[in-house]
C-alpha cells in the first residue's frame, strides 16, 4: 500500500526570466492542493565575478550590485503578490553572491523544503556544454524531490 507523499513547503528558483516562470503555475497547484507555502527563490550572483575589478570601478560596482538586489527583490515581490492574491501562502526572499545551484541546494536544507518546482531551459548540445545545467545539478544532489517543468520559449511568451 503506497501513501501520498505530502509537501508543506515548496521552492520555486526564479531567475527573473518567462522560461523560469513556467514552474509558477504548477508549483502553485501543487501548493492550493496540500495547503502548502511557496518559498520564492531569486539568486543574485556575485557582480564581482562577472566584471572586471581595479579600484576605479569598485565603488561602481557596489551601486550596481544595490540595483541588482533592489530589481530582484522587486520582482520577487510582485510574483508573491499575484500569488498571495490567488490565496497562497507565499515566502520570497533573494539570495546574494551565490552559485545558482549552490544556492537552491542551500535553500533546502536552510529553509525547511520538501520539494523543488523548477523549470528546465531545454539546452542540449553545445549550449548545455558551455552553460551546464542548473536544473540538473540540482536533481542530481537534491535530498528532495524535484518537480522539472520543460520551459520553451512558446510556453514562457
Amino acid at each position: 500500500m503506497s501513501t501520498l507523499a505530502t509537501y508543506k513547503r515548496i521552492l520555486v528558483p526564479l531567475d527573473g526570466s518567462g522560461f523560469a516562470e513556467v514552474a509558477i503555475p504548477h508549483a502553485a497547484e501543487i501548493a492550493k492542493r496540500m495547503g502548502a507555502t511557496l518559498v520564492l527563490l531569486r539568486i543574485v550572483p556575485p557582480i564581482t565575478a562577472l566584471l572586471p575589478t581595479d579600484s576605479l570601478t569598485l565603488p561602481k560596482l557596489d551601486t550596481l550590485e544595490e540595483r541588482v538586489l533592489e530589481e530582484a527583490e522587486t520582482y520577487l515581490r510582485a510574483r508573491a503578490g499575484v500569488l498571495r492574491a490567488e490565496g497562497l501562502a507565499v515566502e520570497a526572499f533573494v539570495m546574494q553572491n551565490s552559485i545558482p545551484a549552490l544556492g537552491i541546494l542551500n535553500a533546502i536544507t536552510s529553509k525547511n523544503i520538501d520539494l523543488v518546482v523548477m523549470s528546465t531551459h531545454g539546452r542540449s548540445g553545445l549550449g548545455q556544454w558551455m552553460f551546464g545545467s542548473v536544473a540538473a545539478k540540482v536533481l542530481r544532489n537534491s535530498p528532495v524531490p524535484v518537480l522539472l517543468i520543460r520551459s520553451t520559449e512558446a510556453n514562457s511568451s
